[in-house]
């Protein structure tokens, strides 16, 4: 970004800038505010797309982890049933399980953890970027303040109409830019979806057998 570039207050060194020079620093201002727009309002679009994904994955990660949950808590009590009965090798069997889905949910945990990070840390950083955009079109309306009055007649109140509509396209709120982000951010992730996906997850013991096969549990007790 440009917030270290101090725009002109008056003539260099008490000199007085030609009007053409006066009309190219307006307009040498006008293009660097454009590109620094572009790429002020591009960093917002992607913070707001990074935001909507954390937000998924908080929601994807929440329900892996209540899942995990469901299966080691019935892995344990298999362990427990298997105990009492005297039957030692299931229950190692189901302990490695439950360690297993503990793990998972863990995982899950974490990545909760850091999705929220990501959610409260884009406030902030969409403040400063408001900011920057205000800062910017600041400089455009720095310079026209200092070199439109070198100008006289026509000219002068061309560049100022210039500078007007600059002004105006520049300083449009950035509203538009994070609705756009968030729909298509949302567009994406909906088509990323399995078609079969089944939000209500009912864990039954055939199910717990096949996440037990899934997980290589076999594989973890031979080690």
């Amino acid at each position: 970004m440009s917030a270290s570039w101090n725009p002109p207050t008056g003539p260099p060194n008490g000199s007085p800038v030609p009007p053409a020079e006066a009309r190219r620093e307006i307009e040498r201002a006008i293009a660097t505010a454009q590109a620094e727009d572009r790429q002020l309002r591009g960093r917002v679009a992607g913070l707001v797309h990074d935001r909507v994904c954390a937000a998924a994955v908080v929601e994807a990660a929440t329900a892996e982890a209540d899942e995990a949950r469901t299966l080691a808590k019935r892995a344990l009590r298999q362990a427990d049933d298997a105990a009492r009965v005297g039957q030692r090798a299931d229950t190692a069997r189901w302990t490695s399980a439950a360690e297993v889905f503990a793990k998972r949910l863990a995982e899950a945990r974490a990545r909760v953890v850091e999705a929220e990070r990501q959610i409260a840390a884009a406030g902030p950083e969409l403040d400063r970027l408001r900011t920057a955009l205000d800062e910017n079109v600041g400089r455009v309306q720095a310079v026209a303040a200092a070199r439109i009055p070198m100008l006289s007649g026509r000219k002068s109140t061309k560049a100022q109409r210039l500078v007007d509509d600059e002004v105006t396209g520049l300083a449009a709120p950035i509203d538009d830019v994070v609705a756009r982000a968030e729909h298509d951010a949302l567009a994406v992730l909906e088509a990323a979806e399995p078609s079969d996906a089944d939000d209500g997850v009912v864990v039954d013991e055939d199910d717990l057998e096949r996440e037990l096969d899934d997980a290589g549990v076999d594989d973890i007790l031979h080690e």
